[in-house]
């Protein structure tokens, strides 16, 4: 046998050897492949991928690189109740946090995620600084397929959406009289390149209905496009356009039966898919969590969450859709990455009260 024979050989063994060792080292069903002197293990149950890239030697004993896969952070839990219904507060990403909850515990979901590109809340992690609307679809999405799960499969889910501008001229360098925390920098809408999806300058993006037809390809059946007419909110500071005066409530639903009482909007007469409410939500003490009013939230309550049932908000921000639904003798689940937000929160449900919480 030649020397480059052998060699070959010796070189094939120790290839098999190594092949044999790894697979020693894993559990039957799933697949490993050698490449490069390193492997790859996939699990077709999950459809996980962990890569090893440094050698993998063949001396006996040594122990394979190890993949560790990062813990997901726990979120801080707060329980009590007002008025003979119970409430918690989940503080941490929504993700996280719903992940936590059980299948099919609520009957309904009000909540307004954070606007794409509009506030800064400090907060590492927070949704809405997406560097492109397609992530921040995905985002939204995402968190979405999570309470499609917790919702009942009655339930409904009111999700309040408002819509952004591209404008692609960069930094600006003026102040909005609504909010000090609408212009941080260089925002992703500030920058050239159309965020993803190759739009024009000065356009409406159309963020509400980009989500909500990506929602609608997630299993969530969309019932309607509710107009929240924003009655004497601030006017935009713009001259070369209509200044907007409304944004979208849209209502979803699992399954073609669901928990929905049409009564409230006859009984008072309402234009049932056009909400005239004031936007003057109720004072926060100084924090800048952009509520939603209170009868936004308590006509959603009125129409499509039974008596005594359960409320779930996944963005709660300051609490209002809280303590709405305990004000209406209703439980209550509020989420919220902002520890912030959540402290607010916490220590307003925790004061000793009587009768309506006034928070």
């Amino acid at each position: 046998m030649s020397a480059n024979t052998e060699t070959l050989v010796n070189s094939s063994q120790t290839i098999a050897q190594t092949r044999q060792e790894a697979l020693k080292e894993h559990p039957i069903g799933k697949e490993l492949s050698i490449t490069n002197l390193g492997y790859e293990c996939r699990s077709p149950q999950r459809n996980i991928t962990n890569r090893h890239t440094s050698a993998v030697s063949t001396k006996p004993g040594k122990p394979r690189p190890q993949t560790q896969l990062k813990a997901e952070p726990q979120p801080q839990l707060w329980r009590g109740n007002a008025n003979g219904s119970d409430w918690q507060v989940l503080q941490g990403d929504a993700r996280n946090c719903l992940k936590t909850l059980p299948d099919n515990c609520v009957n309904c979901v009000v909540t307004s995620p954070p606007y794409y590109c509009l506030r800064d809340y400090g907060v590492d992690e927070q949704i809405g600084q997406e560097e492109t609307v397609p992530e921040y679809i995905e985002a939204i999405a995402s968190v979405m397929d999570d309470v499609y799960r917790v919702l009942k499969q009655d339930g409904v889910l009111f999700l309040n959406l408002g819509d952004t501008y591209y404008s692609g001229k960069g930094k600006s360098h003026g102040i909005d009289p609504k909010s000090n925390k609408r212009r941080f920098g260089l925002r992703a809408v500030d920058k050239s390149g159309g965020v993803g999806i190759g739009i024009q300058r000065k356009s409406l993006i159309g963020i509400p209905w980009r989500v909500a037809t990506e929602m609608e390809t997630r299993k969530w059946v969309l019932r309607s496009a509710i107009i929240w007419h924003r009655d004497r909110c601030l006017p935009e500071a713009v001259n070369d356009r209509p200044r907007r005066s409304y944004e979208y409530v849209f209502m979803f639903v699992k399954d073609r039966k669901y928990y929905f009482n049409r009564q409230p909007l006859i009984d008072q007469d309402f234009d049932e898919d056009v909400w005239t409410i004031a936007a003057r939500p109720k004072s926060t003490n100084g924090l800048e969590t952009a509520p939603y009013p209170d009868e936004l939230v308590e006509r959603c309550l009125a129409i499509g969450c039974p008596p005594q049932g359960s409320v779930l908000d996944c963005f709660a921000g300051g609490g209002t859709t809280l303590r709405v639904a305990l004000n209406s003798g209703r439980s209550a689940i509020g989420i919220e990455l902002s520890p912030i937000f959540c402290d607010y929160m916490v220590s307003q449900l925790q004061k000793p009260h009587e009768g309506t919480l006034c928070f």
